[in-house]
């Protein structure tokens, strides 16, 4: 009895971007968690569409499982971290069509749980600053860059230049900092020709960004009544919230040239994620869940909470099965000091000291959720057999 579980990327994601993973550490340790609870399931990491609509990758997400043998599987599990947890939750919906023929419904039949990391369930106005002219300049400037040679020869040389400012710092005692880590495993990757997997991404982005218009609250308010659970599937969620800056300043090391510039980047997007929306309000959290979301932080939720790009309290769907104090990447292991790589360095100085420990308390608790959905597939099929 073959049994599936599939990590579904989200916005802006992929499976390996140079020698970056985006589920850093993930697959074994939740591979590692599964098997001490008893359950033999292959846990596979998926690619995605950046920036694409979430209609495009589902269908995308439906295709690419169906290749792997997930029709030949017994049991089937959808993980989804950020805009993944959409993915999987419109490739789920019964009477869904994304594809031609049935392969929805064959999908469908075989799957046993939803889990939704840190998603955007009811919008992020993150959303609405890209749609808004100064977010839809970025995307302009990244899609003209990878369109002309002068533009490609520009991020080239800015690669370049980064990675000797990371060499130089190491003159000054700054050594196993962010930029450091990032000119080792992606910068050195940038080459001025239009080949490449840097290129292939942001062609990927520049092309389709649909996406960027469907997780605003407005939109998410329509995604919600037409995207329904499907019946005898589980669903749950983990949230995250990271420290409001300034806060998050005095956690934060300063540990190179590069954590001031992360900082602020921090604090740009977490200010971002805190415009709260009155006329599309997030779900209150029930007495349950409003305690687990007290004893995990140290202080009531509101609707301003965010973990830096999605507001905590947008994240919650189905049961709620794990709070982490823990900004936006964190939370897939893009934390500092990740797994055995002690130099392995942070996206977003968030001060969010989420560390080895929360992060296997994390994927555990997804692990035990994961390993319930099997449970219960099992105890049907045999309830149906007797």
């Amino acid at each position: 009895m073959k049994q599936m579980v599939f990590l579904v990327p989200g916005f802006f994601g992929f499976k390996e971007f140079g020698d970056l993973n985006y589920f850093n550490g993930v697959k074994p340790l939740l591979e590692r968690k599964l098997s001490e609870l008893g359950a033999d399931a292959e846990v596979v990491e998926l690619h995605t569409l950046p920036t694409s609509s979430i209609r495009r990758r589902a269908a995308d997400l439906l295709q690419t499982i169906e290749g792997l043998g997930a029709l030949e599987a017994s049991d089937l599990v959808l993980v989804g971290h950020s805009t993944g947890g959409l993915d999987a939750r419109m490739a789920a919906t019964p009477g869904v069509q994304l594809v031609a023929g049935d392969l929805e419904e064959r999908i469908g039949r075989k799957l046993r749980g939803v889990v939704t990391v840190a998603t955007p369930h009811y919008g992020t106005p993150i959303a609405l600053f890209f749609n808004g002219l100064q977010g839809r300049n970025i995307l302009f400037a990244l899609a003209s860059s990878s369109a002309s040679r002068p533009g490609r020869y520009a991020i080239a040389l800015g690669a370049q230049v980064l990675s000797l400012i990371a060499r130089l710092d190491d003159l000054f005692g700054q050594r196993n900092t962010g930029l450091d880590f990032l000119a080792e495993r992606l910068l050195r990757d940038i080459k001025a020709n239009d080949d490449g997997p840097v290129w292939d991404f942001i062609r990927s982005v520049a092309h389709d960004q649909g996406a960027i218009v469907q997780l605003t609250p407005e939109a998410m308010d329509i995604f919600n009544a037409a995207v329904t659970n499907r019946p005898g599937v589980r669903y749950s969620s983990v949230i995250a919230a990271a420290p409001p800056p300034p806060r998050s300043f005095v956690r934060s090391k300063i540990r190179s040239v590069y954590t001031p510039l992360s900082m602020g980047l921090y604090s740009l997007t977490y200010l971002i994620a805190s415009r709260y929306h009155e006329a599309y309000p997030y779900p209150e959290p029930t007495g349950e869940q409003a305690a687990m979301l007290e004893q995990a932080l140290g202080a009531p939720c509101t609707p301003r909470s965010n973990d830096g790009i999605v507001p905590t309290l947008s994240a919650i769907w189905g049961e709620l099965l794990h709070v982490a104090e823990a900004d936006h990447l964190d939370v897939v292991g893009q934390f500092d000091g990740a797994g055995a790589a002690s130099d392995y360095a942070g996206w977003l100085a968030s001060g969010s000291r989420f560390g080895q420990r929360q992060f296997e308390k994390l994927w555990g608790a997804v692990a035990r959720e994961v390993a319930a959905s099997l449970d219960s597939a099992g105890a049907r099929a045999q309830a149906a057999g007797a």
